[in-house]
């Protein structure tokens, strides 16, 4: 796991669970010898879990980050958008009032050109 390699839990299970029943077999279960494997296969199931979610809370940290900028900018494309609509609606009441536009908007940027100097 330290390589960054995957793990094949099935065959580390099955691995775990054939040096269980070989120590069963050879110690039986309640002597000093077995309980010393049974928690070294504890101790090593245990910081492998801890490995791996020690790798998954620091993916997760980058993943948090992301969404968070991802969200800030949206929100500001979505204020952008509403003073766009804005804009726009009161072109529109302009419109409809029959007033001169560039009158309304002399001197201010409309489409990127500067209005009144074209």
């Amino acid at each position: 796991m330290a390589s960054g390699k995957s793990v094949d839990t099935s065959a580390l299970t099955t691995l775990g669970s054939d040096i269980w029943d070989m120590t069963k077999d050879i110690y039986g279960t309640a002597t000093a010898q077995s309980q010393n494997i049974r928690n070294r296969l504890l101790d090593a199931t245990d910081s492998a879990t801890r490995y791996a979610e020690n790798i998954y809370a620091q993916n997760s940290t980058g993943v948090v980050e992301a969404v968070d900028t991802q969200t800030q900018l949206i929100a500001e494309q979505l204020k952008q958008q509403q003073i766009g609509n804005s804009l726009t609606q009161q072109l529109l009441v302009a419109i409809e009032r029959g007033q001169n536009i560039s009158a309304l908007w002399n001197g201010s940027a409309v489409n990127g050109k500067q209005a009144g100097t074209v």
